[in-house]
């Protein structure tokens, strides 16, 4: 229950900007020859996509099943990330 009062007081916002933010730059480093450093800006991305899930969802449904659904979607989303870079960079 403690849990579920500190996420109504956390910003929605953060985990948003974080996605749009660390996408960008896993999009950004290829181009300056810094492909090592791709994994851990989608892995940030990956972590704010699964908090982000996790907050929209945890108004609609219980906090485990929004916590399991928002690692899903994280997951995915890393997934998905990783194949566009590969093919938009051919890594």
């Amino acid at each position: 229950m403690y849990l579920h009062k500190r996420f109504d007081s956390f910003s929605i916002k953060v985990p948003i900007l974080l996605v749009i933010i660390s996408t960008v730059i896993s999009f950004l480093l290829p181009i300056f020859n810094l492909k090592s450093w791709v994994t851990y800006s989608v892995i940030v991305s990956e972590s704010a996509m699964f908090v982000l899930i996790a907050i929209l969802l945890s108004k609609k449904i219980k906090m485990w099943l929004a916590w399991i659904l928002g690692w899903i979607a994280g997951f995915v989303w890393a997934v998905v990330l990783f194949a566009l870079i590969g093919l938009a960079f051919n890594i």
